[in-house]
């Protein structure tokens, strides 16, 4: 069934007085299915709600994903909680375009029960053997039709069995939220950043700032029909996740917080790429953050030395590197990456007819080249671990001499 179909029995539903409802059953065969993008990927949407009569914009995650009964042996990443029947019956008021007012309508609209035969007490003994030996024989078909993961279709640049296997593995996030803080005189007062706890927020933290440990954060920002701006945030001593940030559209937004992200984790080296826009480099270095990758450029034209600019510029020899970098890291050492988001990205990172790899026709690629830019600059980083105080902000020492941002 395609997309138009279901939008065309969607529009054809009237006439029944009670709540319409539409039911499906697949298995996940291909990461690119419209039901994956539409139903799994693109959950957390704003919403106007009327609260205690007053207008309320949020961020809502209207889905809710339940496991089966039993414990699932080896898939964890579906793994909710239980909920009652009064929690899944919760109502809220929400606008409408169409009607042009509020109506009430279920918190959860959209239910999904992700169940795999190791939930079925009705198999048998042979079915279960069967299952084991497509375990073994052919992992690609059991991580689909065994475990319902999301189907890898031909090759892909990174190593497939890795990516496989750290998917069932991965862990969930320690927190998702946001940074909140007062902004003062076009400036972030460092003394008023806080985190907010929020489900439906644009950062995850997968692991909380170590005392002295220095980070790294690799940003990648919106373009070539790409709308997300993302930054990857990595402890540079022992190369795993720290924290995954995406926001949509605004730079301004995302850069400030890519900011309280940086001064949150030591105040990490940030490596924003500057293709398609220099705004959240400069905006940045405006806002006082100068820890951030540094890059030469072509000779100045009066002194003939090479100038020494922020950010980072993917070209056709970095980018080849660092990704050649990371795909080093999926297959030796896969642990390392922690962020569910990124790690399907990479299930449909592949390499084109002309042997260049990149994303697959309607895949993203955003996460995969923040993480792969996170790779190349961590050199500029330090790898040991130094208790020692803050650098002071206004302290020029460390801004790049010559640069263009400055003029």
């Amino acid at each position: 069934m395609t997309e138009g179909d279901l939008d065309e029995l969607d529009r054809r539903l009237r006439g029944y007085t009670g709540l319409m409802q539409i039911y499906m059953s697949f298995n996940p065969v291909s990461v690119l299915s419209y039901l994956k993008k539409r139903f799994f990927d693109s959950r957390i949407q704003e919403h106007d709600l009327l609260i205690d009569g007053k207008k309320v914009t949020k961020r809502l995650n209207r889905t809710i994903s339940i496991r089966g009964e039993r414990q699932f042996e080896d898939f964890t990443y579906y793994k909710d909680l239980h909920m009652s029947k009064a929690e899944l019956q919760q109502k809220i008021m929400v606008w409408s375009d169409e009607k042009q007012d509020y109506t009430e309508e279920y918190l959860y609209n959209t239910i999904i029960i992700h169940s795999t035969y190791l939930d079925n007490r009705f198999i048998d003994a042979n079915y279960y053997q069967v299952m084991q030996k497509m375990k073994i024989e052919n992992p690609d078909e059991y991580n689909i039709y065994g475990l319902g993961l999301w189907g890898i279709a031909g090759g892909t640049y990174f190593d497939k069995g890795s990516i496989n296997k750290r998917i069932a593995e991965a862990p969930k996030p320690l927190k998702i939220g946001y940074f909140e803080y007062q902004y003062e005189n076009e400036k972030i007062v460092d003394e008023t950043i806080t985190w907010v706890d929020d489900k439906a927020g644009y950062i995850k933290i997968y692991e909380e700032p170590k005392k002295g440990y220095p980070y790294v954060g690799g940003g990648d920002t919106a373009g070539e029909g790409s709308d997300r701006n993302t930054l990857e945030v990595t402890n540079n001593v022992t190369d795993e996740d720290a924290a995954v940030l995406i926001y949509p559209y605004d730079e301004d937004l995302y850069t400030r917080q890519a900011y309280c992200l940086g001064k949150y984790f030591n105040y990490a080296l940030l490596g924003i790429e500057t293709n398609f826009s220099t705004y959240p480099v400069k905006e940045l270095t405006r806002l006082g953050y100068y820890r951030q990758y540094i890059r030469e450029e072509k000779p100045d034209a009066f002194s003939g030395q090479l100038r020494k600019v922020y950010g980072y510029l993917t070209t056709s020899a970095t980018r080849p590197t660092a990704l050649g970098m990371l795909r080093t890291v999926v297959r030796d050492y896969p642990e390392r990456i922690k962020d569910m988001d990124t790690l399907l990205e990479m299930t449909t990172f592949v390499k084109n007819e002309q042997g260049r790899p990149e994303a697959a026709k309607g895949a993203h690629d955003d996460y995969v080249m923040a993480r792969a830019i996170n790779c190349y600059i961590a050199h500029q980083q330090s790898r040991e671990i130094v208790v020692e105080e803050e650098p002071d902000d206004e302290d020029e020492d460390d801004m790049p001499q010559g640069s263009s941002f400055y003029d």
